[in-house]
């Protein structure tokens, strides 16, 4: 079938007949907005947008794109830079209008339906005094995200969001409706708990949820002249703090606002994000060390909301043309450092937009779940090094790919890297990086359960798991 080619009337008729959402084709109004990923770098047209109203949908729009031989693609909120949202000839299965939220204050958990984004989960339970680990910003699909790793503000608390999910209901290949818990279908449970795109479509899921009151949360910018210096504290910082606080530094070139120092438009500055849930008086304590050894040019420190602040952070990820891709180093060596500000300043010398970011995993190895899932988490970096490029201009494909490419190897070349990667943030689909990152144990029991629950891989638009 051609891209976009309009599928079979009879068997799209019977799909119709029982589909309480929408179902969007090639020549309808709607479609080239229904179709639009979050990366504009990527152009998809498939061959049918089935919009989800609930359970019943989802099941139906799998065993249609199965009888008639078309490829699947699952879409929560479609922001994974790869692209896996959508497919050329195929069949979008779009979560988006399934985004209910049912919280238990008194269990502190919640049923979430997978196409809620961060500000749906957060809304709801924040109203109780409650949040959940759902991202950084707001507008990220709870299904990718949560499924396959996940980190957030929350992560503090309760660690990686796959670790929070206590069960799920699963649409399998062959459409089937499976509750997936550590007493039903444990295997499966345990698969999806990292590698969920590779083993149906997954409706709903039950998070934990942990009690969270005012952050103290900002960030501190400084001249990228002081980067070597300040990441040499920062290591030493991260590491002798206590557990209330997370980190995030960003390689940016200023932007040319009115709350930047004129002096440091269009150079490379610093962005320090500190995010603490200990209580003010000793966030303040605990940041005042970095402010006394380095004054920032720019300081937004202050009292905020959980999720006013991911709303802010909304801004900072634009739905254009981006690139993305991340390494692991298991320490942030000396030649590490240098390297990183190395790169970060070719970023900007070179007028490319985006991101050089460094992110401590010290917030988010919380204690073993109860219930390990398959994701790495064991094996994970003690910081993550990526590049997250943003541009407009098609003409620019080529300058923003290339950086982030030669920055990650750049990184490999230090010697540090842990060869894991994080598949939330992995552009390029490899099987060879997401096969070490589990490990040869769990990815032999990771093929095994794809033969059992999708023999014929009808499940491939992810980082694929061939089945054994």
């Amino acid at each position: 079938m051609k891209p976009a080619d309009k599928p079979a009337e009879s068997a799209l008729g019977a799909l119709r007949a029982r589909f309480r959402g929408e179902l969007i084709e090639p020549d309808d109004a709607s479609y080239d907005e229904q179709r639009k990923l979050f990366n504009a770098y990527l152009d998809k047209r498939p061959a049918l947008v089935a919009r989800c109203a609930g359970t019943a949908d989802v099941v139906a729009a799998v065993r249609y794109a199965t009888s008639q031989g078309l490829e699947i693609a699952v879409k929560s909120q479609g922001r994974h830079m790869a692209g896996f949202s959508s497919v050329d000839g195929g069949v979008v299965i779009d979560l988006a209008p399934m985004r209910s939220v049912k919280v238990d204050p008194k269990e502190r958990t919640a049923w979430v339906q997978t196409g809620a984004n961060g500000a749906d989960v957060e809304a709801s339970t924040l109203v109780h005094g409650l949040g959940a680990v759902v991202g950084a910003a707001t507008s990220t699909g709870v299904g990718g995200l949560v499924l396959h790793g996940g980190i957030g503000w929350m992560s503090i608390k309760l660690g990686w969001s796959v670790d929070t999910i206590l069960e799920a209901e699963v649409v399998t290949a062959d459409g089937a409706v499976l509750r997936a818990a550590p007493d039903e279908h444990p295997d499966l449970f345990w698969a999806l708990r990292g590698e969920a795109a590779n083993f149906g479509v997954v409706t709903w899921i039950k998070v934990k949820l942990a009690p969270i009151g005012p952050m103290f949360a900002g960030g501190l910018m400084y001249d990228g002249d002081q980067s070597e210096d300040i990441l040499r504290f920062l290591r030493d910082f991260n590491v002798e703090g206590s557990p209330d606080f997370q980190l995030m530094l960003d390689f940016l070139a200023a932007p040319p606002e009115e709350w930047v120092p004129e002096h440091l438009h269009g150079k490379l500055v610093l962005s320090v994000t500190f995010v603490h849930v200990g209580g003010l008086d000793q966030a303040r304590k605990e940041i005042q060390p970095l402010l006394d050894a380095f004054p920032p040019a720019v300081n937004t420190l202050a009292e905020r909301e959980l999720l006013d602040y991911m709303l802010e952070m909304d801004a900072d990820y634009p739905a254009i043309r981006q690139w993305f891709d991340e390494e692991q180093v298991a320490e942030l060596t000396d030649e590490v450092i240098d390297t990183v500000v190395a790169r970060a300043r070719l970023l900007a010398e070179c007028g490319l937009s985006g991101y050089l970011i460094l992110y401590p995993f010290r917030g988010v190895l919380a204690d073993e779940p109860e219930s390990p899932g398959c994701f790495p988490r064991g094996r994970l970096g003690g910081w993550s090094v990526g590049t997250a490029a943003f541009w407009e201009d098609e003409s620019a494909d080529e300058a923003h790919s290339s950086w982030s490419d030669e920055t990650i190897e750049a990184v490999r070349g230090t010697g540090a890297t842990t060869g894991v990667v994080y598949g939330n943030v992995q552009q390029v689909p490899d099987v060879q990086r997401r096969r070490k990152a589990h490990g040869e144990e769990a990815w032999a029991r990771l093929r095994a359960v794809k033969k059992r629950y999708d023999p014929q891989n009808v499940f491939r638009r992810n980082h694929n798991i061939p089945p054994a």
